[in-house]
């Protein structure tokens, strides 16, 4: 039997699949949405209330301003005494201090799963 796909609710009248979103990144009320095919969008809900939508499908905030799908993350890149997130598409965003220490524990899950 064939699942149907999750549609989220990203803002007004869009709706999107997790899978298809690389990462978020907040702009005051405003959020930039990366998808897989190259695109992006500018909606007009906040990044705290896409989280919260978005928890449940594999997604980490990595620092105030940005959220990424655990799926698409190529590596971790630490450069002097900063922690970038690489993903697929060549993007590279800062992890705050504050969240290196989830970020390694969930990426270890994620590794120990497979």
């Amino acid at each position: 039997m064939e699942t149907n796909p999750i549609f989220v609710r990203i803002g007004g009248h869009c709706n999107a699949y997790p899978e298809d979103i690389l990462s978020l990144k907040g702009d005051i009320n405003y959020t930039i949405l990366s998808f897989t095919n190259g695109d992006t969008k500018i909606v007009a809900t906040t990044l705290k209330i896409l989280e919260e939508r978005l928890l449940p499908f594999g997604f980490y905030r990595t620092h105030k301003n940005s959220i990424v799908n655990m799926k698409f993350v190529k590596k971790l890149i630490r450069k002097k005494d900063k922690l970038f997130v690489k993903l697929t598409n060549a993007d590279q965003l800062l992890v705050s201090r504050r969240r290196e220490a989830g970020l390694f524990e969930l990426t270890n899950e994620l590794q120990t799963a497979i």
